[in-house]
């Protein structure tokens, strides 16, 4: 067998997560999360996919009604590093969002989680400076 060159990704890997409701999602992680949508498809005047974006983060959005399976503790954590952790915690927490508590690591990160309404695990990490 020849030798052959691994594959190069030219973007960083985008998450697309499966949502009961794209329009609700969406509004989550645009109101409350400062991300933005850059694209989006419509079907007879519904949000059915979107991506969005905040800095350097990037996430997709498919609605798919009764296939979303998700349970906080179980599957992948989205880590999100954040530029002022704590200020996103207090706003958060401020607006009726359900937060953990704010923990410094042993490797020096502060950090909490919450969980997305479609029962995705979020991490939100600061590195000391």
């Amino acid at each position: 067998m020849g030798h052959t060159m691994p594959p190069t990704y030219p973007r960083p890997l985008v998450p697309m997560l499966r949502v009961e409701d794209a329009d609700g999602s969406a509004g989550f992680y645009t109101e409350l999360l400062g991300f933005t949508i850059t694209e989006k498809l419509e079907e007879d005047g519904r949000l059915v996919w979107a991506r969005l974006e905040s800095g350097a983060a990037e996430l997709m959005l498919t609605e798919q009604p009764g296939e979303v399976e998700t349970s906080p503790g179980a599957g992948a954590i989205l880590y999100v590093y954040v530029e002022d952790v704590e200020a996103l915690h207090a706003s958060l927490a401020e607006q009726g969002v359900t937060v953990g508590e704010l923990r410094r690591t042993e490797y020096g990160i502060t950090e909490f989680e919450l969980v997305d309404p479609d029962g995705y695990e979020l991490w939100f990490g600061q590195p000391a400076g």
